[in-house]
């Protein structure tokens, strides 16, 4: 008899919902980023990209049986285990067989909260809050997966607004108007907060990703630790949130609205949170931090500059 951890026994799944919510906690459980999943899998000759594997734990039918194959392979799971969550795959397939046979996409939609790529495990990651939460296409998916962690007392969530004005899709240097300085991690660190440095020295590559909605997300490129997105740490609601690099999508909430702050530069808005990214106490300092602060704050500089960078 197959030996399988009780709780990830594929035997258990009633439906294909349970199906996944099982996997998922078997890939949480071997501990590995999907980042590390996809080169695991590349190794032993199977092809699961990284989003691939992260859209397929947020469905709520069956993903393709070789995914799920490549997926427990990755994981470190034997033939043997293999085979016991294929035969499950099996059972609930020939149950529900116009549900598992859905015609969804197995790469995920624009702006859907698990996507995209992962940075290292050492990387800050948290469950997704429902705060992060802010597009119909994933309004039913997501609550059963992760928590929410805010108050009724605290800001209300915004909806996104197109502003013509704003920047177009790109590579930017992202610089503080009232220091002149550009949002930088510290070369060295792996912890992804962001500060305001010298613009002729600063990592990652920012670029932008304007989604239909008009809301825009911040995507970056580290040369250490590859994709990912800038957002507010475990999706916070409240005012000093750090910003923060990392995976995009892993519990931080990482879409803005670009708006217009007259000829100087924009407000970067936090749909999430109606608050803004600014640097703490205005300071024109090397290294001050950027956090989340109110917008029309007199003492935080909240007003950024787009520089745009050659590809």
């Amino acid at each position: 008899m197959t030996e399988v951890n009780p709780g990830t026994d594929p035997d258990s799944a009633s439906s294909p919902a349970e199906y996944v919510t099982l996997l998922r906690a078997l890939k949480d459980r071997s501990g590995l980023t999907f980042r590390q999943i996809e080169r695991q899998a590349e190794s032993l000759g199977e092809t699961l990209p990284r989003s691939t594997a992260a859209s397929m734990l947020t469905r709520t039918t069956l993903p393709r049986a070789e995914l799920v194959s490549a997926l427990l392979k990755a994981c470190g799971e034997n033939d043997e285990t293999v085979r016991a969550w294929l035969h499950a795959y099996d059972r609930l397939a020939s149950q529900a067989p116009a549900r598992s046979q859905a015609a969804e996409p197995e790469q995920p939609h624009q702006g859907a909260p698990v996507t995209y790529e992962e940075r290292p495990k050492r990387r800050w990651a948290w469950p997704v809050g429902a705060a992060a939460v802010v597009l119909v296409a994933v309004a039913v998916v997501v609550p059963m997966l992760f928590t929410a962690d805010r108050s009724e007392d605290e800001p209300h969530a915004i909806s996104p607004k197109a502003n013509p004005a704003a920047p177009a899709e790109g590579s930017y240097l992202i610089r503080a108007v009232h220091s002149n300085l550009c949002l930088s991690e510290r070369a060295g660190s792996d912890s992804g907060s962001l500060y305001q440095k010298n613009c002729a020295d600063t990592l990652p590559r920012f670029s932008l990703d304007r989604l239909n909605d008009g809301s825009y997300r911040i995507r970056t490129d580290h040369p250490d630790y590859g994709p990912g997105c800038t957002g507010v740490r475990k999706g916070g609601m409240s005012v000093d949130g750090v910003v923060s690099d990392g995976e995009c999508n892993a519990g931080n909430a990482e879409l803005y609205n670009l708006e217009s702050a007259g000829t100087a530069g924009f407000h970067i808005r936090a749909l999430h949170s109606n608050l803004c990214l600014g640097v703490v106490n205005g300071s024109k300092d090397e290294w001050a931090n950027v956090r989340q602060v109110v917008c029309d704050s007199p003492t935080s500089g909240t007003v950024f500059a787009f520089d745009p960078v050659k590809p």
